[in-house]
């Protein structure tokens, strides 16, 4: 969960156990604004310069695990953000953070990529 100058970001689960975010405006109160692709999970939410950021994972078997953020600047409309297809297979985000304009998401690649940290850096204006 992440507080913007819009209100409160929750990522969770319905019922039924579809990943989906909510926004609140008084924290008591949400409402369902984004439902993620089945098979996905949103781990981390932060915001930014203007900018709302996701980030998680996409795919599962019997497609492979893939990095996957992301974006609003509103909290209630959301964009997915390309990524190299170099990351399919490569594993979730599970962080996301912002700092000095750059969206800084990381996660963890499979062991059979190596196992090292995965990185990936996004500037909202930049692209």
């Amino acid at each position: 969960m992440t507080v913007t100058p819009l209100g409160l970001i929750a990522a969770g689960v319905t019922v039924d156990k579809q990943p989906v975010l909510w926004i609140s405006d008084d924290g008591t109160s949400f409402v369902e604004t984004f439902a993620v692709p089945p098979g996905g999970a949103v781990d981390s939410i932060e915001h930014g310069q203007g900018w709302i950021v996701a980030a998680g994972s996409v795919g599962g078997l019997p497609l492979p695990w893939a990095p996957a953020i992301w974006t609003s600047t509103d909290g209630r409309d959301w964009q997915s953000v390309s990524l190299d297809g170099t990351y399919l297979g490569a594993g979730g985000l599970s962080d996301v953070a912002y700092y000095d304009s750059t969206f800084v998401a990381v996660g963890q690649h499979r062991a059979e990529i190596g196992g090292e940290a995965l990185t990936l850096h996004w500037n909202p204006v930049a692209g």
